[in-house]
């Protein structure tokens, strides 16, 4: 609807009832109201209420046939709103002049710029507020209805103007309007209530009310002015907003962490069920008290109040936490590990309203990452410190005070432990390195530091000493340990201790070379004698030996890894057997830095020092074997084929388990192999070897005791060893031909064997005098480079070979 011009004029007529007959002219955009609109409703429609009775006296003066011009009255368009208008009246007559009708021309009033400004500031007021605007009679009748009314109920002007209020009255409210218009009556003012109405869709609108009385003007009560006001998204909003804290409230009470909140004043008003179990504060008790009364914090090295965290925000308007390792001491004086945060609390308008604390127990994590802590850096024998920590204790030593003279490494390995681990188990083994270690402990200060390094050995880092003090001190060590007796099952054992003694100088620039120079000085104190100490020093030749050693141990590491070893094969003669079969010894060779070969010589004795001999006795027989299954031919041609093990595999039976494993599907025949283990190995694990031993040979595999007569005690214990071969050691051979004992030591040899039913070998034979006098003394086979000089596997067993290699 446009709105109305001064220039417009609408032209209306009525009939004697007062009931529109035409609707012309600028009918429709003065009033807002259309001609359907219009047509046969009552002109007083266009009226306040205050002046429905105007239109009575206006039509009786009509049919009198008088007219009035210029009439100043106020109208009520569509929306409501009222307009001063000038209207002037005629009487309309028929053809026999008879008045039927009454005309009336209708313009926007020229009352003085003044009063028509008010009234259309204030129409435009109505028109655009947001709060419905509403006037009616005291019967609930709707005399107006503004744009907003229409927005919030959902009804527009035509369909309450002339309508009852209730309309928009859910039923059971009903009853509330009557109240209402009784209270207006009275010339009451009904101020801002809160109550339900309903929208033209049918949904519950929740709305704020004032009422107002509306007066004609002689002053007389004839309805009321309302204004009303949508609340629902603000209910919405205030119930959400209620919904919400009673979550945050069960969210508080259900959590894990402990929840505490105060005022700005730093004095508590929320504690939740956590905290109260960790404090030991009911909220009850702990409400409106200052939070240092509550949750009181110190800190766990010193015991000392450390800072609280709350007050701390407060101060600083900013988060705020305790510092570490922090205890809190509960109601009962008990103190629990505890990690917590703070922040403050604002309002909208930035406004400090409080603060929030959120802590929780951290004890039972404290005690697991201390305990693993404990555990990654102790012994879990001895209790001690372990390697890896003394190795960092040592690096940072090195770190801090590079070149100091005064600390002193002493790395101590145990003399004779075997024994007692052999002779009595683990179990008591581990029980004499706990008196051990409590034993070194006693001899050393407070300021010194111990460490089981491994196995039987020991690290002492003497602190702040001169050489000779250190020694003095090592040597009090050794005499501790050597004077200790263990006592077992009624029987007592005394150890010894070898000590390797290395100053922290400038000399090392790692903890690993450090450990390594003592471990080096320690063997030394082993091989001069045990329960001795060795001082490191630079042109040491027995440490510079070991480094040797240590280096060849690396290198034999390296080739294992990459699997560069090689089988080399030397050829075992008959003396009386089949032409046609060939009987070898496999050997082991090495390459060196520049690719030459070396032999086991060279590398086997420091292989065994640092225990890597059976991992090398494992690459031979699983090389051997896998040789032996993927040639065939070859194996058709051997009478057997010998593979040498050290005494450490002999003793190690998860090495037995692998071995006999391996030959349970062999892929060859197992009577062509041999095992070779020496006599001292035999001797050293009798009980070991006779069980590996027996279930070799229950496989069909042949055994030969090695380097025979190298032995204290090589004849008593023949009786309870089953074997195929003894092979004589080569220091009987080398000078047999010219050495009267060596002629009648092989000689007894020989005899020993066939009463046992064992056949010989001798090895290193080197001249045809020598292997002549050999088979006269009735050995079975002969092997040395007279024969045959050790070659690769494969070279060594070539069937178009007329005959082996001489040297």
């Amino acid at each position: 609807m446009r709105r109305p011009h001064p220039d417009d004029e609408a032209h209306i007529e009525a009939d004697l009832e007062g009931l529109v007959t035409r609707w012309g002219g600028d009918a429709q955009a003065l009033f807002g109201f259309d001609e359907s609109e219009m047509l046969g409703r009552s002109i007083a429609r266009l009226l306040p209420a205050d002046k429905f009775g105007e239109p009575r006296a206006l039509l009786a003066r009509i049919a009198r046939g008088e007219s009035v011009a210029n009439v100043e009255t106020m109208l009520v368009v569509k929306n409501g709103r009222q307009l001063r208008m000038s209207i002037s009246y005629s009487p309309v007559r028929a053809n026999g002049g008879a008045i039927v009708a009454m005309a009336a021309v209708a313009r926007l009033s020229a009352q003085p710029a003044s009063a028509h400004e008010l009234d259309a500031r204030l129409a435009a007021i109505i028109e655009s507020t947001d709060d419905a605007v509403i006037s009616k009679r005291l019967d609930g009748t709707v005399l107006s209805w503004n744009p907003a009314a229409e927005r919030i109920f959902g009804y527009s002007a035509v369909e309450m103007i002339g309508r009852s209020i209730k309309r928009i009255f859910p039923p059971e409210r009903e009853a509330e309007e009557d109240l209402l218009m009784t209270s207006i009556a009275r010339g009451e003012r009904v101020a801002h209530f809160e109550t339900v109405r309903i929208r033209k869709d049918g949904t519950p609108l929740q709305i704020s009310v004032t009422l107002s009385p509306l007066r004609d003007e002689q002053g007389r009560i004839i309805g009321a002015s309302k204004i009303a006001r949508d609340i629902s998204e603000r209910q919405r909003m205030v119930s959400a907003l209620a919904e919400q804290g009673e979550r945050f409230r069960v969210t508080l009470r259900s959590i894990a962490d402990a929840v505490i909140s105060t005022d700005a004043r730093g004095n508590i008003d929320f504690v939740n069920p956590v905290a109260q179990r960790l404090t030991g504060w009911a909220q009850a008790e702990a409400l409106g008290r200052p939070i240092e009364q509550v949750f009181q914090v110190v800190r766990e090295q010193t015991g000392q109040p450390a800072e609280n965290p709350v007050r701390n925000c407060l101060a600083h308007l900013q988060a705020a936490g305790l510092p570490d390792q922090t205890l809190l001491v509960c109601r009962d004086g008990s103190t629990r590990s505890i990690e917590d945060s703070a922040a403050p609390i604002f309002d909208a308008y930035g406004a400090t309203r409080g603060a929030v604390l959120v802590f929780h127990d951290v004890s039972e994590q404290r005690r697991m990452a201390s305990e693993m802590q404990y555990q990654a850096t102790h012994d879990g024998l001895t209790s001690l410190l372990n390697r890896t920590e003394f190795e960092t204790i040592i690096e940072r030593r090195l770190r801090e005070t590079p070149g100091r003279n005064g600390d002193v490494l002493l790395y101590i390995d145990l003399d004779q432990f075997k024994l007692v681990n052999d002779a009595c188990g683990h179990a008591v083994g581990d029980r004499l390195l706990q008196q051990i270690a409590v034993l070194i402990t006693m001899q050393i200060s407070p300021h010194d530091i111990i460490a089981r390094l491994g196995g039987d050995e020991f690290g002492v880092l003497l602190a702040g000493r001169e050489n000779a003090n250190a020694q003095s001190q090592a040597w009090k060590i050794c005499s501790a340990v050597d004077e200790f007796r263990f006592t077992h099952d009624g029987r007592q054992f005394r150890i010894g201790a070898s000590i390797g003694l290395v100053p922290l100088d400038g000399a090392w620039p790692s903890s690993a070379a450090l450990l390594q120079a003592a471990d080096a000085a320690c063997y030394a104190a082993k091989d001069e004698g045990r329960n001795r100490v060795h001082s490191w020093y630079d042109l040491d030749k027995a440490v510079r030996s070991r480094k040797g050693e240590m280096e060849l141990v690396t290198h034999l590491s390296e080739m294992l890894e990459a699997n560069r070893l090689q089988l080399y094969a030397q050829k075992i003669i008959a003396v009386d057997g089949p032409a046609h079969q060939m009987h070898f010894e496999v050997l082991l060779r090495i390459p060196d830095a520049k690719g030459r070969m070396t032999t086991p010589g060279g590398f086997l004795a420091a292989a065994e020092r640092y225990q890597m001999a059976v991992r090398v006795d494992r690459w031979v027989t699983q090389a051997a074997f896998a040789w032996m299954r993927t040639n065939p031919d070859a194996m058709a041609r051997i009478g057997t084929l010998a593979i040498n093990l050290s005494g450490q595999s002999i003793g190690d039976r998860s090495f037995h388990r692998t071995v006999i494993e391996a030959l349970a599907n062999p892929g060859f025949d197992p009577r062509t192999l041999c095992i070779e283990i020496t006599e001292t190995a035999a001797i050293t694990h009798l009980a070991d070897a006779t069980e590996f031993m027996a279930q070799l040979r229950a496989l069909g595999v042949r055994i030969s005791l090695d380097d025979f007569g190298a032995g204290a005690s090589y004849f008593g214990y023949l009786k309870s060893v089953a074997a195929d071969y003894l092979k004589i050691d080569g220091q009987f051979i080398q000078n047999i031909v010219t050495d009267g004992i060596d002629q009648a030591a092989v000689r007894c040899f020989c005899d020993i064997a066939k009463s046992v039913g064992m056949q010989t070998i001798a090895e290193c034979v080197e001249s045809e005098d020598a292997a002549g006098l050999l088979r006269s003394l009735g050995v079975n086979y002969l092997q040395g480079f007279h024969f045959h000089r050790p070659e690769p596997l494969d070279k060594a067993v070539d069937a178009r070979r007329s005959a082996p290699t001489k040297g």
